[in-house]
């Protein structure tokens, strides 16, 4: 890649990694996305702790009406907390192995991942925006137009 003198260089220029010897370089979107993942995985983890602590505290105590309603929403909240846990694990596992189930898994994260305003709104739209793109596709041996599951 040819550069002018003076001109800056951008993370897309930056020279990619090139795994388990296939060629093809990952694209830097990719390696941001298993960031992400990681990132998914302390916090979701995190919470999901601090929920079974909460859980605990609860169901140990008495319970009346207004505990059994916060009891009942503290389970929920585990449960959707361990649900995203798992689901970043999943990802992380799966983009390391180029799997295509994860091009589709992680654009359903990001799309969920923009309610988390203001900073998961930013990390996942910057996914999101370079997702679709032919070289990514092409890193999960997919087609340009090609969708999941065809």
């Amino acid at each position: 890649m040819n550069k002018v003198v003076g001109q800056t260089m951008t993370a897309d220029d930056a020279p990619l990694p090139v795994l388990s010897g296939s060629g093809v370089r990952e694209p830097a979107v990719v390696r941001e996305a298993r960031i992400m993942a990681v990132i998914g995985i302390v916090f979701w983890g995190a919470a999901t702790l601090v929920s079974l602590l909460v859980v605990g505290v609860l169901f140990s105590s008495s319970i009346g009406g207004l505990e059994l309603v916060l009891l009942l929403g503290a389970i929920w909240l585990l449960m959707l907390f361990a649900l995203l846990l798992l689901a970043n694990i999943s990802i992380l596992l799966r983009l390391r192995a180029k799997d295509e189930r994860a091009w589709a898994a992680q654009r359903f994260l990001s799309v969920l991942g923009l309610l988390l305003f203001p900073v998961g709104t930013a990390m996942h739209w910057l996914i999101l925006s370079r997702w679709s793109r032919p070289d990514v596709k092409e890193w999960f041996g997919m087609q340009s137009g090609e969708r999941v599951g065809e």
